[in-house]
């Protein structure tokens, strides 16, 4: 059994780590439940997440952003601890991938394997994703879908 000891809690990480699934820290429910004895198969529900700031790069290397929600139903095997899904969400910062729907796809699967339960995932683009500030000002543009000239792919410059 993973023994939160062993994870990344609690120690100095890196943030900029490439893709990478084994990130993701699964911990086991079973122990936990059964401290509390015959109620253990009583759980029902789901465990709920929401990323208010999820990005990763298109193939033409453009930084797309998006608002996403994870749910995992507690009848998972294990519960990802939080710092690891914080790094392996942040390990697509980085990232190409052909489409939303290819994110939205490799989250479901890393996410299902690393919880031993079927997750589902929501990744709105900025543009599906109503918040409260929208309806404040409406003289705002959003330039995630701006096309660019595959030729002349994005670079990202940070400095």
């Amino acid at each position: 059994m993973a023994e939160v000891e062993n994870s990344l809690l609690g120690k100095t990480t890196r943030y900029d780590n490439p893709y990478d699934p084994g990130l993701l820290f699964p911990i086991a429910r079973e122990e936990s439940r059964a401290k509390l004895g015959s109620s253990y198969n009583a759980f029902v529900g789901e465990d709920w997440w929401t990323c208010y700031e999820f990005s990763w790069l298109e193939n033409t290397g453009l930084p797309t952003a998006a608002l996403a929600h994870f749910r995992l139903p507690a009848s998972s095997s294990h519960i990802i601890e939080s710092k690891s899904f914080k790094l392996y969400l942040n390990s697509f910062n980085q990232h190409r991938f052909d489409s939303l729907d290819v994110v939205q796809a490799t989250l479901e699967k890393d996410l299902s394997e690393a919880a031993g339960g079927q997750a589902i995932v929501d990744v709105q683009t900025l543009q599906q994703a109503e918040f409260p500030v929208q309806s404040l000002d409406s003289e705002w543009e959003c330039i995630d879908d701006t096309h660019y000239d595959a030729s002349h792919p994005f670079v990202y410059e940070p400095d």
